[in-house]
């Protein structure tokens, strides 16, 4: 599973550093545009990397210049009642947060 994991993170890392420099170079319409063009290459890559993992759902949102651009789920928030997962889907990240404060520091 870390190898999935990795080449998940690989191929979104690499997405994001061809769009970098193809962003920077445009007018801020030509890039919002060019942002979402990408779009549906973000979702098909999530909804790949659940459905890979077997993992019940996910929900995910992409930040850019500080505002939230993008945003998207995948599958259930609660298998038995078959409820989709969506954006508001308060999902535990139980030790996750020691990364958010590693980043932060």
């Amino acid at each position: 599973m870390k190898t999935k994991t990795f080449q998940f993170l690989i191929t979104l890392f690499l997405l994001i550093l061809s769009l970098n420099s193809v962003l920077f170079a445009q007018s801020s319409d030509d890039r919002i545009k060019s942002i979402e063009a990408t779009f549906p290459v973000i979702d098909e890559l999530f909804s790949a990397y659940v459905k890979q993992n077997h993992f019940p759902g996910m929900a995910y949102g992409l930040v850019l210049d500080g505002k939230l651009v993008h945003k998207g789920s995948v599958g259930y928030s609660n298998l038995s009642d078959n409820i989709f997962a969506n954006s508001n889907t308060a999902f535990r990240i139980a030790s996750m947060t020691k990364s958010f404060t590693a980043m932060a520091s």
